[in-house]
């Protein structure tokens, strides 16, 4: 089952959904982990994520930089589905796809590695990453923001004043209410 959400990630990432690729690649890695704590005979599947994490690095199943990406993707995996952050930075959601490609190659018996789809090569992501935000680029242009000061001189503007003379708009909003009571 995981092995599905691992390719349905691929497709989040070319159309450029950091959020629901960051989203469905940490539903995978937890998914492994789970998998590979039952695997193992580690009686902890139902253990919390954080507990989980430390274990399986108390029980060597997790180097300590894997240990700490893994823990620093669960805090942005927890403010991202708590709307603390609205996207993850697209370096570590690559990042951490390099991480689970590892643990499952790792993971995977060899008879079943014949079976996990994973990427060639970091460049190759990074290429695609930049091919969608190039046509991203192209779709939505950045538009430069309006100048601070205006073009045109609005106090000399013959737009200001041009209603001075009428005497029954002296009083604007006496004007607005007998308008809107004759309606």
């Amino acid at each position: 089952m995981y092995k599905c959400r691992y390719a349905q990630y691929d497709e989040e990432l070319i159309e450029q959904a950091f959020k629901a690729a960051f989203l469905l690649l940490w539903s995978t890695f937890e998914g492994a982990l789970r998998k590979r704590a039952v695997d193992v005979s580690i009686p902890i599947e139902r253990f919390p994520v954080i507990g989980l994490l430390k274990h399986m690095y108390s029980l060597g199943e997790l180097s300590i930089s894997q240990f700490d990406f893994a823990q620093f993707c669960f805090e942005a995996w927890n403010s991202l589905a708590h709307g603390y952050i609205q996207s993850p930075y697209s370096g570590n959601v690559l990042e951490f796809d390099t991480l689970v490609s590892e643990l499952l190659t790792e993971w995977t018996p060899d008879d079943q590695k014949e079976l996990l789809t994973i990427r060639a090569s970091r460049e190759f992501l990074n290429s695609v990453v930049n091919d969608a935000l190039a046509k991203a680029q192209k779709t939505y242009p950045l538009v430069e923001p309006a100048s601070q000061s205006p073009d045109f001189d609005l106090i000399n503007d013959s737009f200001i004043g041009m209603w001075s003379d009428r005497q029954d708009l002296a009083d604007s909003t006496a004007w607005v209410r007998g308008v809107r009571d004759s309606s």
